[in-house]
């Protein structure tokens, strides 16, 4: 949404923007959007991922999923983290409803890249470098204290 120069007053927002250090952590789908990749025009998901640090910060990791066959393992990944994955069959079959999706909660692997701003200067970020699949049991909830310090 845009403004104009008589917008009058507003509720003040903090930015989410921090890097965390590599590892697990629990996060949450808030934001998901099918799309297309501009390299090869294939379907392509773009999820926004809100990742909690505890004390060390929030942060949200915008993470691209292709539909492509060379990326089934990272499709894998993904849908076994929410817990939609049939043991018995080896199958999944892939909710990409944004209702199905944005809430649901998981554990990720982070990395930290760095990467070069318009302006030449590097900056660091955070980037998923693995859905990782369910600790233990979904019963006890992804906002559970042994979760968001990677006990479980």
């Amino acid at each position: 949404m845009s403004f104009d120069w008589n917008m009058g007053s507003f509720t003040a927002v903090d930015s989410d923007f921090c890097t965390l250090p590599a590892g697990e952590y629990a996060c949450e789908i808030t934001g998901f959007e099918q799309t297309t990749a501009q390299s090869d025009g294939c379907p392509m998901a773009k999820f926004k991922v809100r990742v909690d640090g505890g004390e060390a910060g929030r942060t949200t990791v915008t993470e691209y999923i292709k539909l492509h066959e060379n990326c089934l393992w990272k499709m894998t990944q993904f849908f076994k983290a929410l817990g939609m994955f049939n043991k018995q069959t080896n199958q999944i079959t892939p909710d990409w409803r944004e209702a199905a999706l944005v809430g649901q909660q998981a554990r990720v692997k982070l990395l930290v890249e760095d990467f070069e701003k318009n302006d030449g200067t590097v900056q660091k970020n955070n980037k998923i470098d693995a859905w990782l699949p369910p600790a233990i049991d979904f019963a006890f909830g992804a906002n559970s204290p042994q979760m968001a310090q990677g006990q479980l």
